[in-house]
């Protein structure tokens, strides 16, 4: 077996150096790679082929971790394409597994084993148990508080080092709010069949409870060595519609009382009857000792530069209503250009984000219709072609692709196959596959860019 050439990766060969390949899955691969610039260890994870629906879930997984800086949840660095090749760097967590790390905590398989024919947990294998999930719940909630949905939550994607609980692979992470299914755009359900939640199988209730009821299963089975609901693939879907499973306290004698109730409570069918985050911290916390406690709620508030919309947003009466004319004056028919500016902390982002936030939810009175409302941010980190509109691009197929093929062909610009060579996200869209693929044309540069520049226009 020979080491693979690092100059085969091209991925701003310049700046990074490979030292080691860390992994590899079904999408992209993940390097251990040491950064000139700041002779920093990272972790650099690509994408195998620069297909539509790998760049779109590896933009989602950078930008939904942009408001994020929590001790657990990893940190991401850097977005871009070089060389056709399309990655992202963050911070490199040189640990185990959350399974792996509680495994090797209690020593031996014949500790797993004892759990399963009924043993009484030991007060340290408890104590272990415990502060792991509660660093794991502090760093769900985070997400949750910045707007982001995991939806993928497993003891492969949860890393320990030096007893840091951190959160990582956000490849299906989806901002809350947003329409998308639970099946993503293959087809294929979102998330892993053993920690999804149930109502994530009929595709409907997405939101927060989902990602707790996935905490719920690496929970209990944690605590007694089996999954709740299990069986093969088909067997398992089944059950998890149809069967609670075994209560933890009839597997696993002497927890105490708010744990069984904790974990009975995570994995309700119904998403509304599971706890919400707090209550999750609440009884967690009630299982530690107050040292413990006190050490991890001053954890707890090592949370900044997250977006807090439930917030009351005050002041700025003044710049709020120049943007409610504004949207008037777009929704009539016209058109508005706004420039919101000021010296850095000022609040502008803060600002803009309130004003979007309202205007999606506003019930405008009829004739006029609701707004479409396409979010997009240009990011500093990010070395992405055409970055102040791309992730504007990117919602814009989002919802032409919620439309009627018919409805999306009408209003597509003659000029598509022209625009789809700036932005490929454009060609998720089915009705553009038929459109451009039997006709696909190679244009010289200067006049392909003035053919998608009028192509955007329209």
């Amino acid at each position: 077996m020979g080491v693979e050439n690092p100059l085969a990766m091209r991925a701003d060969d310049d700046r990074y150096e490979v030292l080691r390949k860390l992994g590899a899955g079904g999408s992209g691969s993940v390097y251990l790679v040491r950064d000139r610039e700041t002779s920093e260890q990272l972790a650099l994870k690509r994408l195998h082929r620069a297909d539509d629906q790998g760049i779109v879930r590896l933009k989602r997984e950078f930008r939904s971790l942009t408001n994020v800086d929590h001790p657990n949840v990893v940190r991401l660095y850097d977005l871009g394409r070089a060389h056709d090749v399309w990655f992202l760097t963050m911070e490199y967590i040189d640990g185990a597994d959350l399974a792996a790390h509680l495994a090797r905590d209690v020593s031996t398989t014949a500790t797993w084993q004892r759990r399963r024919t009924g043993s009484i947990l030991d007060a340290d294998e408890l104590a272990r148990i415990v502060a792991a999930f509660l660093q794991l719940a502090n760093g769900i909630r985070a997400l949750h508080r910045a707007q982001v949905l995991h939806r993928d939550l497993k003891p492969s994607n949860v890393l320990v080092a030096n007893d840091r609980v951190v959160v990582v692979d956000f490849g299906l992470a989806l901002e809350v709010g947003d329409d998308a299914a639970t099946v993503t755009l293959d087809g294929a359900i979102a998330g892993t069949p053993a920690y999804v939640a149930p109502e994530q199988l009929e595709g409907r209730d997405w939101g927060e409870p989902n990602d707790w009821y996935s905490f719920g299963v690496m929970l209990y089975e944690t605590l007694s060595g089996r999954l709740p609901i299990g069986g093969r693939l088909q067997e398992l879907l089944r059950r998890k519609l149809t069967m609670d499973p075994v209560p933890i306290e009839q597997l696993v004698p002497g927890l105490p009382p708010a744990l069984c109730e904790l974990c009975s409570g995570l994995l309700q069918r119904q998403p509304d009857k599971r706890p919400s985050g707090d209550a999750v911290l609440t009884a967690l916390q009630a299982c530690v000792a107050a040292p413990e406690r006190a050490e991890h709620t001053t954890a707890e508030r090592t949370i900044s530069r997250q977006r807090t919309f439930d917030q009351a947003f005050i002041g700025r009466d003044l710049e709020r209503a120049q943007l409610q004319r504004a949207l008037a004056d777009v929704t009539a028919g016209g058109f508005a250009a706004v420039h919101v500016s000021g010296v850095s902390g000022a609040g502008k982002s803060a600002l803009v984000e309130q004003f979007l936030d309202e205007a999606t939810h506003a019930h405008l009175r009829p004739p006029c219709m609701p707004p479409l409302i396409l979010r997009g941010r240009c990011y500093e980190r990010e070395t992405v072609p055409f970055k102040a509109l791309d992730a504007a691009m990117d919602a814009l197929v989002t919802q032409l692709s919620r439309e009627e093929d018919v409805f999306v062909s009408h209003i597509l610009p003659s000029a598509i196959g022209a625009l789809t060579q700036l932005f490929p996200a454009l060609n998720r869209l089915s009705v553009v596959k038929r459109l451009v693929a039997p006709n696909q044309r190679t244009v010289a540069a200067p006049h392909a860019r003035e053919e998608a520049e009028a192509a955007l226009r329209d």
